[in-house]
């Protein structure tokens, strides 16, 4: 756990042009049946990339670079300190080799569909209808003036 007596998690964002890929968790994982982006716990000396990349891998099987931190946010149940983590592929085209241990299914979808997606985190609401727009609103504002 850290200082504040959390413990503390990388949420996975992977993109695809405007859509993020969201799994639904499998039975054997802790909160069943929800549908997030892939989430793990950071292990003992391991940075907050280090643990977005390896998670992406043990849970789709793809190898990826973390590039940028996007957000932090509390579990619902105030345990955990989520640390939001853009990865890359390092290959493409992406081929997901979801680990049927921890994503009972996957989909890719646009940020605007968060709501029509259940069940989720309350708590993940702000990111997708807040933080992801705006920071896709970024992107294309940079690659316009490129």
């Amino acid at each position: 756990m850290s200082d504040s007596g959390q413990g503390r998690g990388v949420v996975i964002i992977l993109m695809d042009r405007d859509r993020v890929l969201m799994i639904k968790r499998s039975d054997l994982v802790a909160r069943p049946g929800i549908w997030s982006p892939p989430t793990g716990h950071v292990e003992a000396g391991e940075s907050l990339a280090q643990a977005a990349e390896r998670e992406t891998l043990e849970e789709l099987g793809i190898a990826v670079r973390a590039v940028e931190a996007l957000w932090q946010s509390d579990t619902d149940d105030g345990r955990h300190r989520l640390h939001w983590w853009r990865v890359l592929p390092l290959s493409t085209p992406v081929q997901l080799l979801p680990n049927p241990a921890e994503v009972a299914d996957c989909r890719w979808m646009a940020p605007a569909d968060f709501p029509n997606l259940t069940p989720t985190f309350a708590l993940h609401r702000p990111f997708f209808l807040e933080v992801l727009p705006a920071w896709m609103a970024r992107q294309a504002g940079h690659s316009q003036r490129s």
